[in-house]
C-alpha cells in the first residue's frame, strides 16, 4: 500500500524527534520513492542540518526539499539550460 502524504509527514516528525536534523528527516521520509535506503538518505542529507553545516543559513528542511526536487526533476545532461530552469522553478 502506498505511503500517503500524512504518513510521510509523521515519519519526518518521528525522525526529527529521534534527533536527526531537519534535512535528514525530510529526505529520509521520501527515500523509498527515489530508491534510497533510509540510511543512504540520512547520510546524503546530513551536512545540511543547522542551516547548512550549522552556519544558520538556508533552513535544513528547505535543503531537504531542494534535494528531493533534484532527484525528481534535476537535469543530468551537460548544458541542459531548459532542464536546469525547470528544476529551479520547482525549487
Amino acid at each position: 500500500m502506498p505511503i500517503d502524504k500524512e504518513q510521510r509527514i509523521r515519519r519526518a516528525e518521528e525522525l526529527f524527534m529521534q534527533g536527526f536534523n531537519c534535512s535528514q528527516s525530510v529526505v529520509a521520509a521520501f527515500a523509498d520513492i527515489y530508491g534510497y535506503t533510509e540510511e543512504q538518505a540520512l547520510r546524503l542529507s546530513a551536512g545540511f542540518g543547522g542551516g547548512i553545516g550549522r552556519m544558520r543559513l538556508t533552513c535544513g528542511a528547505a535543503c531537504g526539499m531542494f534535494t528531493l526536487a533534484g532527484m525528481d526533476c534535476g537535469s543530468i545532461t551537460p548544458g541542459d539550460r531548459e532542464g536546469k530552469s525547470h528544476n529551479y522553478k520547482v525549487v
